[in-house]
């Protein structure tokens, strides 16, 4: 991380500055400049002042559109130093499986949400309607990284590590029966419905996993604030 200084820049300050202290005094204040750029270090990874108020921009958005006026600068700060920590653990994540996100998967994952957004049908398109809402570019292709990440962890270590019982799938049908009932609806038949059970299941439990994996490398990140 220490910045390399050209040697013209050293030569003329040995010609301005006599003397070999305070040549020195001047790496350390270049060196002592350099770290303040570093916000925090989440596992031994140094995330900057930009990438953190990048974070926080994205805060801020969501504190507006909420309506939340009462959110302080600092709370701000925290809520996009947690997002980090979340985002890092995430990277981690995927490194220790082995899992790799390419661009081309995140392009067909904003082709994904072109589709499913009205009035639009390509990626180019999607992320234009994102950036005229506020995001940045950046912000819009880190989501879409985010989802395919997930999405390999399910497909590639968590679904082979979930399994639905029967019992399971009757026992929700029977609540839903039940909830029926009390609003006079007539049920369908237990076996038009078993897979459709059987998949909400599935999808509860991958991401009750998903999620407690995601809490346990949270719990166990090394945050250092750098002041």
């Amino acid at each position: 991380m220490n910045k390399a200084i050209p040697f013209l820049k050293i030569f003329l300050l040995g010609i301005v500055i006599a003397g070999g202290i305070l040549v020195f005094i001047f790496f350390f204040l270049e060196e002592e400049k350099e770290e303040k750029d570093v916000a925090l270090v989440i596992n031994e990874k140094e995330v900057t002042e930009s990438e953190l108020s990048t974070y926080m921009d994205m805060i801020a958005r969501e504190v507006v559109k909420e309506g939340r006026g009462d959110v302080s600068r600092e709370e701000m700060r925290e809520a996009a130093i947690e997002q980090l920590v979340r985002t890092t653990m995430l990277e981690e994540y995927l490194e220790d499986l082995g899992i790799t996100v390419s661009q081309e998967e995140i392009r067909e994952e904003l082709r994904r949400l072109a589709r499913e957004t009205p009035g639009v049908e390509t990626a180019e398109e999607f992320l234009d309607y994102r950036v005229r809402r506020g995001y940045s570019m950046e912000e819009v292709r880190r989501e879409a990284w985010i989802a395919v990440g997930i999405a390999k962890i399910i497909d590639f270590h968590l679904i082979d590590k979930v399994e639905i019982t029967e019992e399971e799938i009757r026992e929700e049908y029977d609540r839903a029966v039940e909830e029926m009932d009390e609003e006079e609806v007539i049920p369908p038949e237990f076996e038009d419905v078993k897979e459709d059970i059987e998949e909400f299941l599935l999808g509860n439990k991958l991401g009750e996993k998903l999620i407690a994996s995601l809490e346990e490398r949270f719990d166990r990140a090394e945050v250092i604030i750098v002041d």
